[in-house]
């Protein structure tokens, strides 16, 4: 048995139904390292999923991917609707046929309403037991933050490329949210980045950026939504008017114009 959390795997003879002895071993010599009396495992993944939840969480993904299915093929695309369908499929058969629950992390709030950071964690059991002496370090905040900017627009942006070409469910992007919800600095929500540079008039477009707008009022009724677009595209455009607060970004003195 190779257990993620240790050096050395370990083998346990039986006698029959009892367990007769249990040791670890080095892996290049097959000797034994250690016998041992007692032996705790951790799970392989971080979902630990009974029946229950996960009966509950499929019934979660079909009625949402039904729902994402149907629009995709009223919109005619049906590529992207046969690739919903076949993704949630292909998900609960390998809950159900193969017992496997890697890989789910972008699933996690279809199977857990309520989730927390490590450092969430911390707090909460610091509150619980004050006199418990944690003590939570922070090496290089700054670099952190920098580094944790980065990712979140890649990632951001790799989601919102993804709900488009039917990769995900909109609940999915529900994540985005639940990363960032508490950030102070955070006033408003960006449904998008310039994705009116090859043209606004995209029916699909305007179509994904409306279920965008309704998820984000849904999740959050404290912030408004914008999202940015360009210089060319006009301010009649549809798509300009769907997020609450109009944004544009503008490149004077760099794709055009001077600088004074």
């Amino acid at each position: 048995m190779f257990d993620l959390t240790e050096e050395n795997p370990y083998r346990i003879e039986l006698w029959g139904d009892e367990v007769d002895s249990i040791r670890s071993f080095d892996v290049l010599s097959q000797r034994s390292v250690e016998k041992l009396q007692t032996l705790r495992i951790f799970p392989a993944t971080e979902f630990v999923l009974d029946d229950e939840t996960i009966e509950k969480g499929i019934k979660r993904l079909e009625k949402e991917a039904a729902v994402q299915e149907k629009r995709l093929r009223e919109n005619f695309r049906t590529e992207e609707a046969h690739r919903i369908s076949g993704m949630v499929k292909e998900l609960k058969e390998q809950l159900l046929e193969f017992q496997s629950k890697v890989n789910l992390e972008s699933y996690v709030h279809y199977f857990f309403e309520d989730t927390m950071s490590l450092c969430g964690l911390l707090l909460r059991r610091q509150k619980m037991s004050p006199g418990n002496g944690l003590i939570f370090f922070v090496d290089e905040p700054e670099r952190i933050r920098e580094h944790a900017d980065a990712v979140e627009l890649e990632f951001t942006e790799s989601m919102k490329q993804r709900l488009e070409k039917g990769y995900i469910l909109p609940g999915q992007m529900k994540e985005l949210f639940t990363q960032c919800y508490n950030h102070p600095s955070i006033c408003v929500w960006g449904l998008s980045n310039e994705i009116t540079m090859d043209g606004a008039g995209d029916p699909d477009m305007i179509r994904q950026h409306r279920v965008l707008n309704d998820l984000v009022h849904e999740m959050d009724k404290t912030r408004p939504t914008t999202l940015a677009c360009i210089t060319m595209c006009g301010m009649d455009e549809e798509i300009v008017h769907i997020s609450d607060v109009v944004s544009y970004n503008h490149y004077f003195g760099w794709y055009g114009g001077s600088m004074e």
